[in-house]
């Protein structure tokens, strides 16, 4: 029988693989339309921290980490208003896509 440590390593190590498997695909910047964006990225301990570049409608092979970020964090879903005062406030608004990862062939 497998010790509760030793199934989290095993499905570490599984989960790592499967996010640095390089994909192909299309990144694009909805938000400004025709922009970039730039981020360092890391997502599991010992691994470097890399820094991306990535500007609108360019192909890239990134890994399947990178790609997941990109497709979960790229919103938008704060407005700043004016209170009675005249002093702006954040408030909620609407989520707007601000860019995405588009993968071009599947794994």
């Amino acid at each position: 029988m497998k010790t509760a440590t030793i199934e989290k390593e095993e499905l570490y190590k599984s989960e790592m693989k499967k996010d640095l498997k390089a994909i192909k695909g299309k990144f694009m910047c909805h938000e400004p339309k025709g922009g970039s964006v730039k981020f360092s990225y890391r997502k599991y301990k010992g691994e470097p921290i890399q820094t991306y570049y990535l500007e609108d409608n360019e192909e890239y092979e990134l890994p399947v980490g990178v790609v997941k970020h990109l497709n979960n964090t790229g919103w938008r879903d704060s407005v700043y208003l004016l209170d009675a005062k005249g002093n702006p406030i954040k408030g909620k608004g609407k989520f707007n896509r601000r860019f995405s990862f588009q993968p071009i062939d599947f794994i």
